[in-house]
């Protein structure tokens, strides 16, 4: 299954063999190449098995200049014609500390495939590729998972590095994946140790949401959505069901802009419910992507605090009675708690007149949830 990898980067996999070493491709390239988006992987990591570290950067250094960037935590890096590759020995890791850097990481090479593999965050990136035999090693599912769509954390050790829940929102998001539920409720679990994350890495992830937000409703763009934008009765079933297109059209629309494709799984079921009601595919609690629960509260709770052509908009308690009403069936439980009990909540209704004026950033949402 392993495409052409190049005469440069097969020329460093020679090398490796020709001091002794099994090389084995694994992480993201080969994670990409299983779900046929080996174009999107910039770089290969090589885990290198039958060599000591020494060794192999002994071997590396007669295919090329070899980065020791990375030779305090057990990778070398070298550059193969226009492909990096990341360079280990098998490698243990222990928790020494706080956050994502609180880790001792030693080259060990008394670790089988199964148990150096276990140390990756998710299957789908635990999967190893011979790339001379084209033979896939599978220890933990991970081919299963990629075909059932699920993000799967790979060992117990992911709960010692919160910077790993962030990365399963990323992933989910990335690829439309949904969470196992014991990966869910792991991450769950962590909650404690969030305030542990780096905070440029947390506000990157907020500005993909809002970015997605913003974008959430752009399939209404096309002609087929006017006049019912336009109309000020009643839907008719005829309409609902060209309506319920939209997610889907915006969804395909940004698809076609690379730097936007992150967003698509946002887009594309910002109207599925928590209970499995919505639309376009029926997802339900954790299977929805975080950014889409996200959107789908902030832009019902922007429509019920504006002026609509057939309504006022809501007070505080109407529509705190709404949000509970609708918890657990519209709404992800676990937003709609956290913003009811937050200082914030008092914020978006100013006590001088209770009238609503709904912050910037939640008009910059959208305000029409059809």
């Amino acid at each position: 299954m392993v495409t052409a990898l190049g005469p440069d980067v097969e020329r460093v996999l020679s090398v490796i063999r020709e001091a002794g070493g099994r090389p084995m491709l694994v992480g993201g390239f080969v994670r990409d190449l299983i779900m046929d988006r080996a174009a999107a992987s910039k770089d290969i990591d090589v885990e290198v098995y039958a060599l000591t570290f020494a060794a192999l950067a002994e071997a590396l250094g007669r295919a090329g200049r070899v980065d020791e960037v990375g030779k305090s935590y057990g990778v070398l890096k070298i550059r193969a014609g226009d492909t990096d590759l990341d360079v280990n020995v098998p490698l243990r890791e222990r928790k020494i500390g706080t956050g994502h850097r609180g880790f001792d990481i030693t080259p060990d090479m008394s670790l089988d495939y199964r148990e150096a593999s276990a140390r990756r965050d998710f299957t789908m990136n635990a999967i190893l590729l011979d790339p001379e035999a084209g033979t896939v090693i599978d220890c933990h599912g991970g081919l299963e998972d990629i075909a059932a769509g699920v993000l799967r954390h790979t060992s117990d050790a992911f709960a010692e590095d919160p910077l790993r829940v962030l990365r399963a929102v990323q992933f989910a998001a990335r690829f439309g994946f949904h969470l196992a539920p014991e990966t869910a409720a792991l991450c769950h679990s962590l909650a404690g140790s969030y305030g542990e994350l780096p905070v440029e890495r947390v506000w990157c992830e907020v500005e993909k949401i809002g970015t997605a937000a913003l974008l959430h409703d752009v399939g209404k763009i096309y002609d087929k959505y006017a006049p019912i934008l336009l109309k000020q009765d009643r839907l008719t079933p005829q309409e609902w069901a060209i309506i319920k297109e939209h997610p889907n059209d915006g969804a395909n629309l940004i698809a076609t802009m690379t730097r936007l494709r992150e967003m698509v799984p946002a887009v594309r079921h910002h109207h599925e419910n928590w209970d499995g009601t919505g639309y376009p595919e029926g997802l339900k609690e954790d299977e929805i992507p975080l950014a889409s629960r996200v959107i789908m509260f902030a832009d019902t709770f922007d429509a019920m605090t504006t002026k609509r052509p057939y309504r006022g908009p809501m007070g505080e308690e109407e529509v705190r009675s709404e949000l509970i009403r609708c918890r657990g069936r519209q709404f992800d439980p676990d937003i709609t708690d956290r913003l009811l009990a937050s200082d914030f909540w008092r914020t978006l209704f100013p006590p001088a007149d209770r009238a609503v004026r709904t912050p910037r950033f939640m008009r910059l949402i959208g305000s029409d949830t059809r």
